[in-house]
């Protein structure tokens, strides 16, 4: 058996709720980002900002990228995102570029919609596959409370930057839109959000809520059938992902271990997230986290009467 690659940049596969079985891209430093959202799973922002800079270098990501396309394994997505806001990335564009040169698998962004307002942002985006960003709040108030945004920030720029970023745009748009119990789902900001997804034209409509433990634990889900409602309040293309899971795609076995680590010190996961994601049966997934767990790489924390599991750092 080969020692499983160690990637600085890249994480998973992962069983991600919206893109299968999807490979991550982290170009930036742990928790770079520019809101604070009460509900993220990585925790409190610790570099809160909207200056872009060249944070990771371009190359190394893309090198990285081509060792794990050699392995043979082939995710049904591959996805900038990671532990930060990746549109903070100077060097966004070539990014991009350089992995749709090297490969046909298609291209993911998600991104909190904070930087479209500038052009060379939305201009980066433009090769990509599928776009995900998301829009929590309409008012400033509610966009106060759950995003707690950088102060440069104001939330009118940021609708302004998704209408313009939909004119220019040709591939697919899918707006997320994550939902904390008390905090912006009152009636008349969920009415301004709807009619705010109508006039933005999105191919999907993501209707969210917090899964997993966030940086605050005051910030609680909405029950299934709020957002069923939800759901139908706000019609086509409107759908639910909270909680959302797919089929098992095998990971080679050697590097298992790794991986789980990997995604555990980027988001709390599953064991059946764990499962899906590596290609295991549900009781060896448990059996390697509760062995990770006694050897003090992973910690066990309760939420919504879910157990999650994250990397002890």
């Amino acid at each position: 058996m080969t020692n499983p690659q160690k990637y600085r940049y890249l994480f998973g596969p992962v069983a991600s709720r919206r893109l299968k079985l999807s490979l991550g891209i982290d170009p930036l430093p742990f928790k770079t980002c520019s809101l604070d959202c009460v509900y993220c799973e990585l925790g409190k922002t610790t570099d809160r900002t909207v200056k872009r800079q060249s944070f990771v270098p371009p190359r190394e990501i893309i090198g990285e990228l081509i060792q794990f396309l050699r392995t043979g394994n082939r995710p049904d997505c591959i996805t900038i995102s990671g532990s930060g806001e990746p549109t903070l990335h100077l060097d966004l564009e070539e990014i991009i570029t350089e992995v749709k040169k090297i490969t046909s698998i298609p291209l993911a962004v998600i991104t909190n919609s904070t930087l479209l307002h500038d052009p060379k942002v939305r201009s980066a985006l433009l090769p990509v596959d599928i776009v995900l960003p998301s829009l929590d709040a309409v008012t400033p108030g509610a966009f106060a409370r759950v995003n707690r945004p950088h102060p440069a920030l104001e939330v009118e720029q940021i609708i302004s930057g998704l209408h313009e970023f939909r004119e220019e745009f040709t591939g697919e748009i899918w707006l997320e839109i994550l939902l904390v119990r008390g905090l912006n789902d009152q009636p008349e900001e969920v009415e301004l959000l709807r009619d705010l997804s109508h006039s933005l034209r999105p191919d999907r409509v993501q209707l969210n809520t917090v899964a997993r433990p966030g940086t605050e634990d005051s910030a609680l889900p909405l029950a299934d059938e709020h957002l069923q409602k939800l759901k139908e309040f706000f019609g086509p293309p409107a759908e639910i992902i909270a909680g959302s899971r797919h089929s098992p795609a095998k990971v080679q076995s050697e590097s298992v271990e790794e991986r789980i680590l990997e995604t555990a010190s980027r988001r709390p996961v599953t064991a059946e997230e764990i499962a899906a994601g590596m290609g295991l049966e549900i009781k060896e997934a448990e059996k390697l986290l509760d062995r990770l767990q006694k050897e003090g790489k992973l910690i066990a924390k309760k939420h919504e009467k879910m157990e999650f599991w994250i990397a002890n750092k």
